[in-house]
């Protein structure tokens, strides 16, 4: 798993979706909650000030950037989800260690740099907003086509809270915060194609084509829009087109997009 994420625009969704909140249901589709990327952010704060990782559950668990429940850092620390991550050893009559893959560390460390942390642990609420706004567009209009984290020009970069969002690493593009809009199903389209940047016409066109192709429903259309990647929802839809004209029958489209979107993650991890 350690070797698998190489690429900064891979490493960067991966841990994205961890700060992505999604509530199961009935369908029992599922993904992970703000907590995950608590946990795993406060195991990398301790990688820098300690050789080795071994705090307990209870520590992480109270830590004032974490503050959820001992069960919730022992459900994720012995998930699969967690070994994408890094490793668990461990330790006879003692807190168990931990091990983060470098690349963990090093996107970690990055994200800093350019300021994507801040506001993480004194305005939790702040930063998820600021989250789920710019890191879709850092990773279009600035990670897709370098391979390592050092092709990356370290330019000034800030998340800002004004009304009207600056698109990072100086791209010099107005975007308007999405959060109102996009939090409401009846609004949805008019949040996507409000943003006048080139990540907003994508996502425009492929909203489009869920609705007018597979006649996919808004609340759908929402979940995909705010917690798939564009590389994937675009992958997702070139795949699924492929299945129609091949015949495949689609009863629920949100069902079918979802297997093609992993379709197409098998396929570029294979790569």
């Amino acid at each position: 798993m350690a070797l698998r994420y190489k690429s900064p625009a891979d490493q960067v969704e991966l841990i994205f979706a961890l700060g992505v909140t999604y509530e199961k249901n009935e369908t029992a589709r599922r993904h992970f909650a703000p907590s995950n990327i608590k946990i795993l952010y406060n195991l990398y704060q301790y990688s820098k000030r300690h050789a080795s990782i071994y705090p307990g559950a209870k520590k992480q668990a109270s830590a004032k950037s974490v503050k959820v429940c001992e069960r919730t850092v022992f459900r994720f620390v012995n998930s699969k989800e967690f070994e994408q991550f890094g490793k668990k050893i461990r330790r006879d009559y003692t807190s168990n260690a931990y091990e983060l893959y470098e690349w963990v560390i090093e996107c970690f460390q990055n994200l800093e740099k350019l300021g994507f942390m801040k506001f993480f642990a004194t305005d939790f609420k702040k930063w998820h907003r600021l989250w789920k706004l710019q890191i879709p567009r850092f990773i279009m209009n600035r990670l897709l086509n370098i391979s390592t984290w050092s092709n990356l020009s370290m330019k000034k970069s800030k998340l800002s809270t004004n009304p009207r969002d600056r698109c990072p690493m100086g791209m010099g593009i107005d975007v308007p915060v999405l959060e109102a809009s996009l939090s409401s199903l009846g609004s949805l389209e008019d949040g996507v194609r409000g943003a006048k940047n080139p990540f907003s016409a994508k996502h425009e066109e492929i909203v489009e084509a869920l609705e007018s192709e597979f006649s996919m429903k808004h609340g759908d259309i929402h979940y995909v829009t705010n917690y798939l990647g564009l590389r994937d929802m675009q992958g997702g839809v070139n795949i699924l087109r492929q299945r129609v004209h091949k015949g495949w029958r689609v009863d629920s489209p949100i069902k079918a997009f979802m297997h093609s979107v992993k379709t197409f993650k098998n396929l570029r991890h294979r790569s």
